[in-house]
C-alpha cells in the first residue's frame, strides 16, 4: 500500500470539496456544456461544474488530473474521435486545465475518459498506483459501492479505512 499517495489523494478530493468542484463517480470524467446542464436529469453529480468550466470527475478523474500523481505516472487517458476526419486518438491529459481545452476542441467528441497506469487502466490503474487490493479499488472508485449523491468526502472517508485495513476493502464487500 502507498500509503502517502492515499495520503494526498485525501488532500486533492478535500480540495475538491472546499472549492465545491463537480464530482460525479458514474464516470472517471466527463464534459457537459454549462449551457446545456440540466440538474434535474443529473441527479449524481455533486458540487458546480460552473467551477470546473463544465468537467465533473470521480476521485480518480481527480486524482489522474493532479499534477503530483502526474509526475508519477498516473494520467487521463481520453479517448476522442473526430467526425469530420473520421479519425480516433487517444490524448494523454494530467490536469484539468489540459482536459477543459481538449474539451473545448469542438471538432472533437469524447469517446470515454479513464485513468492510466503503467498499461492498466480503470480499476486496475488504481489499485496499481496506490497498491491497494482489486476489491479495494472498486469499493473506493466504483458508483456501484455507494448508495444515494456521493460527495468526496464519502470517498474520504472510505480511503481512511482502506489505510486502516492496510490496502484492503473491508471483508463484507464483494465485487
Amino acid at each position: 500500500m502507498n500509503r502517502e499517495r492515499l495520503d494526498h489523494l485525501i488532500e486533492v478530493l478535500e480540495g475538491v470539496e472546499r472549492a465545491n468542484m463537480a464530482f460525479n463517480l458514474d464516470s472517471w470524467a466527463m464534459h457537459k456544456r454549462i449551457d446545456l446542464l440540466d440538474p434535474a436529469k443529473d441527479s449524481h453529480t455533486v458540487g458546480s461544474v460552473k467551477e470546473t468550466c463544465g468537467t465533473a470527475c470521480c476521485a480518480m478523474g481527480y486524482a489522474a488530473l493532479d499534477s503530483l500523481f502526474a509526475e508519477q505516472g498516473l494520467k487521463l487517458a481520453v479517448d476522442t474521435y473526430n467526425p469530420k476526419t473520421d479519425e480516433e486518438s487517444i490524448v494523454h491529459v494530467s490536469s484539468l486545465q489540459a482536459f477543459n481545452a481538449l474539451m473545448r476542441k469542438r471538432s472533437l467528441e469524447i469517446q470515454e475518459a479513464q485513468p492510466v497506469f503503467r498499461g492498466t487502466s480503470g480499476f486496475d490503474a488504481a489499485q496499481g498506483f496506490f497498491g491497494i487490493t482489486y476489491d479495494a479499488s472498486t469499493w473506493l472508485f466504483s458508483p456501484a459501492a455507494y448508495s444515494g449523491a456521493v460527495h468526496p468526502s464519502h470517498v474520504i472517508d472510505r480511503i481512511r479505512e482502506v489505510i486502516r485495513l492496510n490496502g484492503c476493502a473491508p471483508a463484507s464487500w464483494a465485487w
